[in-house]
């Protein structure tokens, strides 16, 4: 497990921007790299709160790509207000796993260095939601140009948040000068009684998960490192099959050593006669289940099992049991480019879930930097280093 001391520290942010709302004595904006105890206890009070912006987060992010967290807070009459987790990290940490200490060269850091986010700021006072977010997005601004960062890339609102004015939101990320990118995800509510979950499925996936079930499949959950390594394999097997690079063995191993071990992540392995057919990943916080890392092996496609179906109704049955909110299939195409993609979506889609849209922003500061490392992520891909 990462031991980072910094990040469990109690310190006290130091005041990063006196705003024209703090002359008022309305609004004041902390940074600090270190994470006060509360974070996450004030992260649940919002039903939209995802796994991302979590002190575990930032830890994992440190340990795989050498990045250095950011905590950003907002008070109003000394109450928070919102908060915002930002990841100090390179454009393209996998561009560096071949070398990776450097990833914890505070030069390299500087030349490579950009702002990412996911799902934030977290506001908890939402009749206030415009000026907070003014307010965290200003005193980024400020920190960035501290750090001479070159880039904000691919941050997103909380997308989830019912409430949540979209419109206003794109406005006030403009006003900054962010550009935005149309993306999508589709998203299942849980809480409907599971009859009504399974009634609500596409017929290809209730036909499917009863094949499954007929073809004696057991789910099991992977919680010892063997079982681990073992869905690590099937995580590789289905890269080479597709032609693109495995992810590293320490990005598995490290989602045990500090999500698993938080109780915000988990594992299920498909079985059958002794072989594992498909694995899935579970991040979990607040009452939300987010998927990854989906699988399916050699043997399964072989054998013609329909193991990643009755996974995905497992997951949907752990999660009601659990009695978490949502479950979130992290992606829809809504152009798809290819009948992959076509694919995909109808997968996703037939487990009942609903299409959620949502805007990612940029912000280029330096361009020729930008385009510098966006064409050797692309000349690494061509030569098979990503």
């Amino acid at each position: 497990m990462l031991r980072n001391p910094g990040l469990e520290s109690t310190a006290q942010p130091v005041p990063l921007v006196v705003s024209a709302a703090e002359k008022s004595n309305f609004y004041t904006v902390d940074c600090s790299p270190t994470v006060d105890t509360d974070w996450n206890r004030r992260a649940t009070r919002v039903p939209e709160a995802r796994l991302q912006q979590t002190c575990e987060a930032a830890k994992i992010r440190r340990q795989l790509e050498g990045s250095d967290p950011l905590f950003f807070s907002v008070r109003c009459n000394a109450e928070i207000a919102g908060q915002l987790f930002v990841s100090r990290a390179f454009i393209h940490p996998d561009l560096l796993q071949w070398c990776r200490p450097l990833l914890h060269r505070g030069w390299l850091k500087k030349a490579m260095g950009a702002y990412r986010w996911f799902g934030g700021p977290l506001i908890f006072d939402k009749s206030e939601y415009a000026p907070i977010l003014q307010h965290l997005l200003e005193a980024v601004e400020e920190r960035a140009a501290a750090d001479r960062i070159f880039a904000i890339k691919d941050v997103t609102p909380p997308f989830y948040d019912p409430e949540m004015d979209a419109a206003q939101v794109d406005e006030i990320y403009r006003e900054f000068g962010y550009a935005g990118e149309e993306r999508a995800t589709i998203a299942l509510n849980l809480e409907e009684d599971l009859e009504a979950l399974w009634k609500n499925l596409g017929r290809e996936a209730r036909q499917k998960v009863n094949k499954a079930r007929k073809q004696d499949i057991r789910i099991v959950e992977a919680d010892t490192e063997e079982r681990l390594l073992q869905y690590y394999q099937v995580r590789v097997e289905m890269a080479r099959r597709n032609g693109v690079r495995p992810p590293s063995v320490d990005s598995v191993l490290g989602a045990e050593s500090i999500y698993m071990r938080s109780g915000m992540a988990k594992v299920f392995l498909a079985e059958h006669k002794g072989n594992i057919a498909s694995g899935q990943m579970l991040a979990l916080f607040n009452g939300n289940i987010q998927l990854g890392g989906v699988c399916y092996s050699d043997y399964a496609r072989t054998q013609n099992l329909h193991a990643n179906d009755l996974m995905q109704w497992h997951v949907i049955e752990w999660g009601h049991a659990q009695q978490c909110r949502t479950i979130d299939w992290a992606g829809y195409s809504l152009a798809p480019a290819c009948e992959k993609e076509v694919g995909i979506n109808r997968f996703k889609a037939k487990w009942g879930g609903t299409v959620i849209p949502y805007n990612v922003y940029s912000k280029i500061y330096d361009t020729k930097r930008h385009d510098f490392l966006v064409g050797a992520k692309a000349a690494a891909r061509k030569f098979g280093l990503r």
